[in-house]
């Protein structure tokens, strides 16, 4: 048995219609078998939602529950910041060979061919240091062989390298459990908004890149394709900050915004006058905040708990910025869809599997793991289950 997960980073399941006429995908998706809503975790954030894929665990117990650390606002690249084992260390446990290019929160994680999701800390920096400390020994000559295709963070560049070392990875190596990521789809639907017919162009993209992806696989592999969060479109910018500022509470409650939602921090104020300062915001700016959740209920509905003590979800059409320099209220310009909000929020990513008959019409991110694991017939100790196959 080998099995290959790739994420399509945004893919919601409209998409599937416009694959499913497009030259590679349509091979795939006329035999594959599809679960039509996957529901996320809170926040539907890139790198919290790969990290409950790849370990069928809530942010509660992960740790992960942003892309970046607070206050640092450091990219999250590494996967010591993961607090429970992977589906890498259960399969590497068991003798499998591994191999994560582009993953999000991998870096130095014990995978065999480990090319992980990183870039140059600037623009103008070469990559080469931080890939050299983050890659596996094996997977590092798969990123000197391809960091030409690299553009810094930006894509297509990055999906671009991203299919050249996995497909170089898969052509010339034996291994068991390979899973990719490709994010440009992600990119177009900020900037397009998330209606599948606006973004055309990255669907042929994405579908290119599927064509080499399969291309290096056997006909008995399992290929598994998901996404990892939907989108939705937005009109304005809030900053949840300057609003907390101009009511003098500047060194005492900051914000981590994650788009759609946020994670508000305390240092020397009460959680009670803390919520006042909230609800006043709430209040003065009406269609600005959904809901604000205390911990304890942001941990009890949603397994999301860290370091905040206030998680504020925003109204529809309303993205947090950190941007201060934007004031209370800015149009969103050139951006038009994000993520970050409640996960029963749609539209909701799929999950396909070119052989197995998946029983059940929804899953949760945190099914993805066991499932896969179940597959090797390799029991996983996680939030998540097996989802019934045929």
């Amino acid at each position: 048995m080998k099995v290959v997960v790739v994420s399509i980073d945004a893919l919601i399941y409209e998409d599937l219609e416009y694959l499913a006429v497009m030259n590679n995908m349509k091979g795939y998706l006329s035999e594959a078998h599809v679960c039509k809503k996957v529901v996320p975790i809170y926040p539907t954030f890139t790198y919290p939602c790969h990290v409950s894929i790849m370990t069928g665990c809530y942010a509660d117990k992960t740790g992960v529950y942003h892309n970046c650390s607070f206050p640092e606002r450091r990219w999250l690249w590494e996967n010591s910041f993961v607090k429970v084992p992977t589906i890498f260390d259960v399969a590497k446990k068991a003798g499998l060979g591994t191999a994560a290019v582009c993953w999000p929160v991998t870096g130095g994680a014990d995978i065999d061919f480990l090319v992980p999701e990183a870039w140059g800390e600037t623009e103008s920096d070469d990559p080469d240091p931080v890939f050299k400390r983050l890659c596996s020994e094996k997977g590092y000559k798969y990123f000197s062989r391809h960091k030409g295709q690299l553009d810094w963070m930006r894509t297509p560049g990055m999906d671009l390298f991203a299919s050249a070392c996995f497909c170089d990875i898969m052509r010339e190596n034996d291994v068991d459990l390979a899973f990719v990521h490709f994010s440009y789809l992600d990119h177009q639907r900020h900037k397009n908004g998330y209606e599948s017919k606006n973004n055309l162009e990255a669907l042929k993209f994405i579908d290119e890149r599927m064509g080499e992806v399969f291309s290096v696989l056997n006909e008995d592999t399992e290929v598994m394709i998901l996404g990892d969060h939907g989108q939705r479109d937005f009109s304005s910018f809030f900053c949840l900050q300057n609003a907390v500022d101009g009511l003098g509470f500047c060194d005492s409650i900051k914000i981590h915004p994650a788009s759609f939602s946020a994670q508000v921090y305390l240092d020397g104020i009460g959680e009670e006058d803390a919520l006042g300062v909230l609800m006043r915001i709430k209040a003065d700016y009406p269609g600005v905040i959904e809901h604000i959740f205390p911990k304890a209920e942001a941990a009890g509905k949603y397994h999301l708990e860290g370091g905040f003590s206030f998680v504020v979800e925003a109204c529809d059409g309303v993205n947090f910025t950190d941007d201060s320099s934007l004031g209370l209220f800015h149009p969103s310009g050139s951006s038009h869809a994000a993520h970050g909000y409640l996960p029963e929020k749609g539209p909701f990513p799929p999950l396909c599997m070119k052989h197995k008959r998946l029983i059940d019409p929804w899953c949760r991110s945190v099914d993805i793991a066991p499932t896969v694991m179940s597959l090797f017939s390799l029991p996983m100790c996680c939030d998540g289950r097996a989802l019934e196959m045929a």
